[in-house]
């Protein structure tokens, strides 16, 4: 196991330790790295050539470099840029069909957005900014910002538009306001 890295002030310092500034470097890291294959064009437009290969790949563990699957270009050397896409494909195809395919793509635009949601936090602020999240309609979005720190917010579940004279009145009398105080 790795010793801990002694910190500037002496203290050893964990792996895990990091600063605001090394989070917001891994965190952007990782966007770009998790946004980079939906940046990228996939060369061909028949989605079963994916699934076809993706099985290829899973049941010999080889990556073909010879196209054997399109018939204009059979033979032809294939670099194959896509083939982690269709490794992924492939199992996820036979385990659940379109459906599957679905389910895997939301669950993978979740997570990316939570993460670039996490990565606008962090940069707020290790930029000394305040992060104020908008349209909170649901007792479970409000769960999960304060779970994420997030300190400030507005929508309707906390209050509908309001003329500026009555904002006074519906501080006092919140209970949201009484259990931070």
């Amino acid at each position: 196991m790795a010793e801990p890295v002694p910190a500037a002030g002496g203290a050893p310092r964990r792996w895990w330790d990091v600063t605001p500034r090394e989070l917001n470097i891994v965190v952007v890291t990782l966007l770009f790295l998790i946004t980079l294959p939906m940046l990228t064009k996939i060369f061909t437009s028949d989605f079963g050539t994916h699934i076809a290969m993706g099985r290829q790949i899973v049941q010999t563990f080889t990556l073909p470099d010879t196209e054997y699957l399109n018939y204009p270009s059979l033979g032809r050397h294939n670099p194959n840029g896509e083939w982690g896409f269709q490794a992924i494909l492939w199992p996820i195809w036979s385990w659940g069909g379109a459906p599957g395919l679905a389910v895997w793509r939301w669950a993978t635009t979740l997570v990316a957005f939570g993460l670039l949601w996490q990565a606008v936090v962090a940069l707020g602020r290790s930029l000394g900014k305040r992060v104020i999240a908008e349209g909170i309609e649901t007792v479970g979005q409000f769960d999960r910002l304060v779970g994420l720190d997030c300190e400030r917010g507005q929508g309707n579940l906390l209050a509908h538009p309001l003329p500026a004279q009555d904002i006074p009145a519906l501080i006092r009398e919140s209970r949201l306001y009484a259990a931070a105080a």
